[in-house]
């Protein structure tokens, strides 16, 4: 039986070798296309509305999101997934609170396919 993969929309948030470089990580992933870089949430969520991606990935170091543009984000779209990378710290939080050390990119790419990380992707 062959597995469908679904492609995951995915759009950063951040600037500089974060974008270029996670964008050089993923793009070699056929099951990832990368939809845009933006500077701000409030850009953000205008992309979200236009583009629909599944999944942004912020740079915590640069961006402070704060609650309510967080959950502005995700009420733009139903199943968005928000991940905030720390490269300073080498961490990952998934918007459900779920905090991970020592993150690798298929840690990484596993939180971008599955709805919790450790779950077997949907």
């Amino acid at each position: 039986v062959e597995k469908v993969t679904m492609l995951t929309r995915v759009l950063f948030i951040g600037h500089g070798l974060f974008c270029d470089g996670l964008t050089r990580l993923l793009s070699d992933d056929p099951n990832v296309a990368i939809i845009g870089a933006v500077g701000t949430c409030s850009d953000a969520r205008q992309v979200v509305l236009g583009e629909k991606p599944d999944a942004i990935i912020v740079d915590h170091a640069q961006i402070e999101m704060n609650p309510n543009e967080l959950n502005q984000l995700l009420e733009s779209a139903e199943a968005l997934k928000v991940i905030s990378l720390t490269l300073t710290d080498n961490k990952m939080v998934v918007h459900n609170r779920q905090q991970l050390a020592d993150v690798t990119l298929p840690v990484l790419m596993q939180a971008l396919r599955s709805q919790k990380v450790g779950e077997d992707p949907v």
